[in-house]
């Protein structure tokens, strides 16, 4: 992979060129040839379709033995694949079982006592692709992102539900505040509950948003986590009108995991999944969008305010953006943020995939010993001496007490995260 970025990293913005306003996939057919529901037939109109004996699927089948959602289609720009979202190997192609399949002629798909007929079609779909390289404050040149900011579009147009599924580290709240500052709420709070704390700190936070954020965006962060007695409280509610009705808000919801997994094992309920699926996205992987890596570059270097340093010119080097595309960032965004902050703090770019295991280490640099009392010195040189002192030994807890994240602890401390950084390299705290 080439990766030009010199003039664009110069550049006061990212500078970056879309490409085509549209893409091309293949379409395909489904057959019911046999069992309970023989001779239904889907021709799919949308990139991805789903089959499961749950109502929101897009081929449902009354067959006993299929789970809500057994498996799903999923059209390429160069192929089309089967996923089984059973994990049971239920799913079968001619006969043999598959977690995950490329389908590139006629096959049969066995699905406990149905056999479907998949056929690849001629004619083909074409998706609009974004000729916007930026959504709010999200930036994005690669083809997945300018795909995404198509379908946040209409997210952001649209009242209806907005689930989004992707990996950790990728991104998801900073999709779901982006879609809010773009929608006709973007006045109104944007409220967070993180449904993986404990059941008492949820419930009081669905409370306060209830109470407190009318007129905003409800998002619920790791929704597959929310325990079985909130579901049901959460699904009561949508059955009374939903929370627009409610209390006049807008629910997007976040989860590392297919909740559709989850339904197949009976850990959340298939009724509130249909109510929190009304649109649903995926946030790819950064390993997906490596064209994006020059402007993420920029935009972090910029956030953490340190375009000056000398280590920034090692980083932004050709050799550096090909040795950081090959590397496959398994924390996605999270772990590239780190990096890029480990780089500045060292003053040296540091090697790709380094272990982060003494990234929380922050208590280990806290100072030993005040600083003693000179009074051969000016006053000045003390006080600066002092408080320097205090902001390592207050940055220090804090960072430790919030678990090494910076965000966290900059919201903690009152300061916005760019502050947060340049007070951390100006007391030489390092990962």
């Amino acid at each position: 992979m080439t990766l030009a970025v010199h003039r664009d990293f110069q550049s006061d913005s990212p500078t970056l060129n879309a490409g085509p306003d549209y893409c091309t996939y293949p379409q395909f057919r489904l057959e019911v040839i046999e069992g309970p529901d023989k001779g239904s037939t889907l021709v799919s109109t949308d990139l991805c379709v789903s089959i499961g004996s749950d109502a929101s699927a897009d081929l449902v089948l009354s067959d006993p033995a299929v789970a809500a959602f057994q498996c799903e289609i999923v059209a390429k720009t160069d192929r089309i694949d089967i996923v089984d979202l059973v994990h049971q190997h239920s799913t079968m192609v001619n006969e043999v079982e598959v977690a995950k399949a490329h389908l590139r002629r006629p096959v049969t798909i066995s699905l406990g006592a149905t056999k479907i007929r998949f056929e690849p079609m001629a004619s083909s779909l074409h998706v609009r692709r974004s000729r916007d390289v930026r959504f709010s404050h999200l930036v994005g040149n690669s083809a997945p992102m300018r795909d995404l900011f198509v379908q946040l579009e209409s997210a952001a147009a649209s009242e209806t539900p907005l689930l989004l599924t992707g990996e950790a580290g990728c991104g998801k709240e900073s999709v779901a505040r982006a879609v809010h500052r773009q929608s006709t709420r973007s006045s109104g709070p944007f409220h967070v509950v993180e449904c993986a704390d404990a059941h008492e700190q949820v419930e009081r936070g669905l409370i306060s948003a209830f109470e407190s954020a009318a007129g905003g965006t409800l998002y619920l962060a790791h929704v597959a986590e929310m325990s079985s007695d909130l579901q049901s409280r959460l699904l009561r509610v949508f059955r009374n009108g939903g929370p627009g009705a409610v209390a006049d808000l807008r629910v997007i919801s976040s989860s590392t995991n297919d909740i559709r997994v989850a339904v197949n094992e009976g850990r959340f309920d298939s009724r509130l999944y249909r109510h929190l699926a009304g649109q649903a996205l995926t946030v790819p992987s950064l390993r997906d969008r490596k064209a994006d890596l020059p402007p993420l570059v920029k935009i972090l270097i910029e956030e953490f305010g340190a375009k000056d340093e000398p280590v920034v010119a090692e980083i932004c080097t050709l050799e550096s953006f090909e040795r950081l595309a090959r590397y496959g960032w398994p924390g996605n965004g999270r772990e590239f943020r780190e990096y890029l902050h480990r780089c500045i703090m060292e003053g040296v770019a540091q090697p790709v995939g380094q272990s982060a295991a003494n990234v929380n280490a922050y208590a280990e640099q806290r100072p030993s010993a005040s600083p003693s009392v000179d009074i051969s010195r000016p006053i000045k040189a003390g006080r600066e001496e002092w408080i320097k002192h205090f902001e390592r030994l207050y940055l220090a807890d804090i960072l430790e007490s919030q678990g090494g994240n910076v965000t966290r602890a900059a919201k903690a401390a009152g300061v916005d995260r760019g502050h947060f950084y340049r007070l951390m390299m100006r007391c030489g705290l390092k990962n």
